[in-house]
Parts: structure tokens; C-alpha cells; sequence
């Protein structure tokens, strides 16, 4: 892969060539290796793993913020601009909305933000989900948009004190949008939870009995048709899916959004996809509120494998990986175990502050130094 920046963060402008195989970047901090793992992320995605806010991306006093390079199929051309106000997406040089864009370049990420997040913000699990649905369904992104939209413009009405009349309209859109991105998100908790299941004891020890709950409001739990199937790859998602009774749902979230009391002022969505969570049980133990850091860093390693081992049964291909602060966030054991159970078969891009760190599996690949905001190979 090679790829092309302009004005992304501290980085300078330059074309950086990386190999098929594991790319390692190391340099002291504050140099710019997140930024240039951020720009290929940025590449695949349109998104960013360290910020909900894309205009921080673009360097102060600058812009556009500029990522250019190839997809995983040889002549496939990308491109993402991210200005203060606009973004763009091009697809062989031609302007394609982030749902035709999105899929040609599959990127999953474990940093140590990611981590951390998931294990104490319910916004950061959802978006775990929301990544996989996302790969999965490119549609998703305009289903969780319209959502949005119409969320915020309930919530307005709320504040501004309107009456149950004036928001019955809203109330019931935001209900129906609400619909799709429950189902999918059940489902991706269900394919979630067969991963786990089925990653190497050496990467998540606690796997055989791991029970991933996607946890709404209104509560919703999925009968015994979603329980884990014969192990067919994607059953229990499948069965999650088919489950999941609509207008039930539905009719429930409109009625606690029509019961909402006037927020005065504040801009609340009582319930529905935007304030679910997820929970992860072992043994009926809740790991993210009980479990150690070592136990969930094993988790988030575990998940990120079974989503690469899933895209790449659905895609024939796997995505790429970007591992960022690796002696930061696990240990050299994990990441080497993540790498043994790829196989080889992924291109990796992993950043360093420890040059050292050449031990192992990570001397196989292509070494990088990031010093000032320019790459170059070592």
C-alpha cells in the first residue's frame, strides 16, 4: 500500500510506501506515528479510532486535511478530504456519497483509547458494534445518520417544552429509524459473542463461556432462538436478527418517548439505540464493570481478531490492521498470538515509542522511523 498526506495533523506532506506484510513504526511521542496510523484508518473508514471530531484531524491553520492511496485490489484509487466544513470522498477519482465509498478498504483498529473507552464508556462499546455493522452493511452509516437527525429534533421539541401533540410526529419517526440499527446491532452482538467463542485460549482464556448482551432501552432480550447455534459462523447473529420482534420494539420506544417530560432546556433521548450498551459476561460475570485491565486488554485483542477472522469470511479477504501504541496498550505475548492467529494473511501497521521492540514477531516485517512528521523506512 502506499499512501499520500496533506495537511493530517503534525505530519509533513509526502507519499509513504508500506509493505504487503507487517509495517512497524517507532519513534519517540509526539512525532507522528498515530497521525499516520489515523490517516490509514482514515482511508478506509472516513473515520477516525482517536476522535469523534474529524475536524481535529486537519493540522491548526491548515487544510484540507488530505489521504490518498490504494484499496486492497490492485488499481482501486481512494481518497479523503476533511476541510472545517466539507468532506469528500472519492472513489477512481470520482465524488461517491461514504456509502459507496465505504467497503473498499476494510481497517480495524485496537489502540489504547479504544481500550480504555470500552471498558468505561457505553458511547465507545456502541461504536465497537457500529464498526462492525458498518463493514458489514455500508448502508448503515445513512440508517444511524437519519436517526440521529431525528433524535436531535425530538430532543429540540423536548427542550423548547413542546407539547406531546407537536412531537407525536417525531416521537414516531425516531421509533421507526430506531428499528434498523437495533436489529443490526443485535445481530453484530450476536456475531461478537460466536467470535469470542471461538478465538484461541492462548488470546482470551475466558472464552468458552463468554455471553455478549446487547442491552437496550426499552429492555429487549432475544428468546432462545438467538442462543448460540451448531456452530455454523454467524448463527447466533442470524438468530438474533430473525428474533427481534419490530414492532414490539417499536411500539415500546415510542411510548417512552411520548411519556418524556419536558427537559427544561436540556436536549434528552430517554431511550433507544443511541443510550443502549453492550455488556460482556464470563462465568455470569460482568468482565467490563468487574473484570481486571488485563482481563478486558485480552477481551478488546480477542474481539479484534474474531472481526478480522469475520471480514475476511465474508469478504475473502482480511482488512487491514492498525495497532497503535502496542508496548503501551498489551503485551509483546498478545499482540504475537494476535499476529500467529491472522496467519500471515493481513497487512499490520503498529506503532512504537520503544525502537527496541524488535524481538520476535515484529523483526519479519518493514520498519519505519517517524521523527518530525516524516516517515522513513529503516
Amino acid at each position: 500500500m502506499t499512501i499520500q498526506v496533506s495537511d493530517v495533523r503534525n505530519l509533513a506532506v509526502q507519499e509513504i510506501r508500506f509493505g504487503e506484510g507487517l509495517n512497524l513504526l517507532a519513534g519517540s511521542n509526539g512525532q507522528g506515528k498515530s497521525s499516520v496510523l489515523e490517516a490509514v484508518y482514515l482511508l478506509g473508514t472516513t473515520r477516525s479510532f482517536r476522535t469523534a471530531r474529524l475536524t481535529e484531524v486537519v493540522a491548526a491553520g491548515r487544510g484540507p486535511a488530505l489521504v490518498s492511496g490504494e484499496g486492497k485490489v490492485p488499481g482501486e484509487r481512494l481518497a479523503v478530504s476533511i476541510a472545517r466544513s466539507e468532506r469528500k470522498y472519492a472513489r477512481h477519482g470520482k465524488l461517491v456519497p461514504p456509502a459507496e465509498y465505504i467497503g473498499t478498504l476494510d481497517v480495524v483498529a485496537l489502540a489504547n483509547d479504544i481500550v480504555h473507552g470500552f471498558r468505561r464508556q457505553p458511547a465507545e462499546r456502541r461504536r465497537f458494534l457500529d464498526r462492525m455493522a458498518l463493514a458489514t452493511w455500508p448502508s448503515y452509516l445513512d440508517e444511524l445518520r437519519r436517526l440521529r437527525r431525528a433524535c436531535e429534533q425530538r430532543a429540540l421539541l423536548v427542550a423548547s417544552g413542546g407539547s406531546r401533540a407537536d412531537r407525536g410526529a417525531w416521537d414516531e419517526r425516531a421509533a421507526d429509524l430506531a428499528v434498523p440499527v437495533a436489529r443490526r446491532r443485535f445481530a453484530m452482538a450476536g456475531e461478537l459473542e460466536e467470535g469470542l467463542r471461538s478465538v484461541s485460549r492462548e488470546l482470551f482464556p475466558e472464552g468458552a463461556s463468554v455471553r455478549v448482551r446487547y442491552v437496550t432501552r426499552p429492555g429487549w432480550e432475544p428468546g432462545p432462538g438467538a442462543e448460540a447455534g451448531d456452530g455454523d459462523e454467524g448463527a447466533r447473529g442470524r438468530a438474533a436478527r430473525a428474533d427481534f420482534d419490530a414492532d414490539r420494539y417499536r411500539a415500546r420506544l415510542g411510548a417512552l418517548f411520548s411519556a418524556q417530560e419536558s427537559a427544561g432546556g436540556r436536549r434528552e433521548t430517554p431511550g433507544g439505540p443511541l443510550r443502549d450498551d453492550l455488556a460482556i459476561d464470563v462465568d455470569g460475570r460482568d468482565i467490563l464493570k468487574l473484570g481486571s485491565a488485563g482481563q478486558v486488554r485480552s477481551l478488546l485483542t480477542a474481539a479484534v481478531l474474531a472481526e478480522m477472522r469475520r471480514l475476511q469470511g465474508i469478504k475473502g479477504r482480511f482488512p487491514v490492521l492498525v495497532l497503535d501504541d502496542v508496548d503501551a496498550d498489551l503485551d509483546e505475548g498478545r499482540y504475537g498470538a494476535l499476529l500467529a492467529g491472522l496467519a500471515g494473511g493481513a497487512q499490520v501497521f503498529a506503532a512504537t515509542s520503544k525502537p527496541g521492540l524488535a524481538a520476535g514477531r515484529w523483526d519479519t516485517g518493514k520498519r519505519f522511523t517517524v521523527s518530525g512528521g516524516v516517515v522513513a523506512e529503516a
